[in-house]
């Protein structure tokens, strides 16, 4: 959500982050740089303290004053979440994670949560990553729990390719990048989105339904 939303508010300018709450993962500066040149056209970022050749502000905007300063709170994030989030009604048809492209990490959380349980016959869950990545799940007993549950992790694959081809209507991810382009494709049909963390998709593609936990 923070990706998006300053996505459109710098557009292409080049942002520097301070006062972050706490250093970010790996998995999320991933996420987070697949949202923010989503919805802007944000060719890079700087965290100070965190990315390289931003050990400080001043090395980070190489000695340069800021052209503008934005204060990113609570409310700003609730907004986003609520325009990524398009609609709380309706029977969830597909739950799809891995946009940007899944770790093994992110796959073996994902696997922690399904073990043992069921996919809901009328949706489709699907985990998207690279080949090499689903090679290293597979051989770890990760692909094998998921489809077992009858998800299926597909490699090499895009999410919006899969929509735009499918004719999916109702779809839950936990990926800002892929709300925001599934909300904002140009369809003959509008494709609602669901919008939460890997906990709400997982229940989602359980019981077919957003907001009901296993």
């Amino acid at each position: 959500a923070l990706g998006c939303y300053l996505g459109e508010a710098v557009d292409s300018e080049i942002p520097v982050f301070t006062n972050v709450p706490s250093p970010p993962s790996i998995p999320q500066l991933k996420d987070f740089g697949a949202a923010i040149s989503t919805s802007g056209s944000t060719p890079m970022y700087h965290i100070v303290g965190i990315t390289p050749e931003a050990h400080t502000q001043e090395e980070a905007l190489q000695k340069d004053k800021p052209k503008d300063k934005l204060t990113v709170g609570p409310q700003e994030l609730k907004k986003t979440f609520e325009n990524l989030f398009t609609t709380s009604e309706g029977n969830v048809e597909l739950v799809a994670m891995g946009c940007p492209h899944y770790t093994v990490s992110e796959i073996r959380h994902v696997a922690a949560l399904i073990r043992g349980k069921k996919v809901n016959n009328k949706v489709k869950f699907w985990v998207f990553t690279s080949r090499w990545n689903k090679i290293l799940a597979r051989r770890m007993g990760l692909v094998e729990i998921i489809d077992a549950a009858g998800g299926y992790v597909a490699a090499d694959a895009c999410l919006k390719g899969a929509i735009g081809k499918l004719g999916f209507n109702l779809v839950a991810t936990n990926s800002a990048k892929a709300a925001y382009d599934a909300s904002n494709m140009s369809l003959e049909s509008k494709v609602e989105v669901l919008f939460g963390n890997t906990t709400d998709c997982v229940n989602a593609a359980i019981n077919g339904k957003w907001g009901s936990s296993t």
